[in-house]
C-alpha cells in the first residue's frame, strides 16, 4: 500500500512540475506580448529584441518553416539558404506578434493547463482576453534534446498556424521556389 501511495505522489508531482514548465514558457511569451501593448513600457526596438530572444528560446521556428515549405523543398535548399530562411521566419514571427499586439489595450492571458497528446508532445491551453472577448490559443510543444519547444499555435483550438502559412505560401513556392521565400518575407516586413 505504501508503494502505491508513493507512486501516486510521484506521478502527481511529475505532472504538476511538467505543467509548471509549460506555464513558465507561456507566461514568458505572453508577458512580452502584454508589454507590447503597454506604450509606457520599453521602447519598440527593445521590445522587438526581447520578443526575438523569447521566440529563440521557446519556439522551434526552424521546424515550423521546414513543415510549412515541406520536406522536399527544405531538402532542396542549400545550408546557407536554410539558415537565412529560418532566421527570416523567426523575424517574421516577431513582426506578426508586434503588429497584432502593439496597439491592443487591456490585453490579458489566462493559462488553462496542459494536455498530453503523445509521448513527446503536449498542448498548453490558454485564453487571450481582449476587449471583453475570449480567444482560445493552444500551443503545441514537442520535446527535443530534453527541452520543450513550441512548433505550432492553434487559434480557437483548431486553426493551425503551420497549416495556414503552408496554404498561404504554397503558390509562391511553386512559382518562385522556396529559396525566394526569405526575400518575400523581408519585403512584407518592410511594407508595414
Amino acid at each position: 500500500m505504501r508503494i502505491i501511495i508513493i507512486a501516486i505522489f510521484i506521478l502527481f508531482y511529475s505532472s504538476l512540475h511538467s505543467t509548471e514548465i509549460f506555464r513558465e514558457k507561456i507566461n514568458l511569451l505572453q508577458d512580452s506580448l502584454i508589454s507590447l501593448s503597454n506604450k509606457e513600457n520599453l521602447e519598440e526596438k527593445k521590445q522587438r529584441l526581447n520578443l526575438s530572444n523569447i521566440i529563440e528560446e521557446i519556439y522551434d521556428y526552424k521546424k515550423m518553416i521546414k513543415m510549412i515549405i515541406g520536406k522536399t523543398n527544405w531538402d532542396d535548399l542549400e545550408n546557407q539558404e536554410k539558415i537565412e530562411l529560418a532566421s527570416t521566419f523567426k523575424d517574421f514571427i516577431v513582426f506578426n506578434y508586434v503588429n497584432r499586439f502593439a496597439n491592443s489595450n487591456n490585453l490579458t492571458f489566462e493559462f488553462i493547463g496542459t494536455k498530453e497528446v503523445g509521448e513527446n508532445y503536449k498542448i498548453a491551453m490558454t485564453h487571450l482576453l481582449i476587449k471583453g472577448e475570449k480567444v482560445k490559443i493552444n500551443y503545441l510543444f514537442y520535446k527535443i534534446e530534453d527541452k520543450w519547444k513550441i512548433f505550432d499555435v492553434l487559434l480557437e483550438g483548431a486553426i493551425s498556424e503551420i497549416a495556414t502559412k503552408k496554404a498561404e505560401y504554397s503558390n509562391f513556392i511553386r512559382e518562385n521556389g522556396a529559396n525566394m521565400l526569405s526575400k518575400s518575407l523581408k519585403e512584407k516586413m518592410l511594407l508595414k
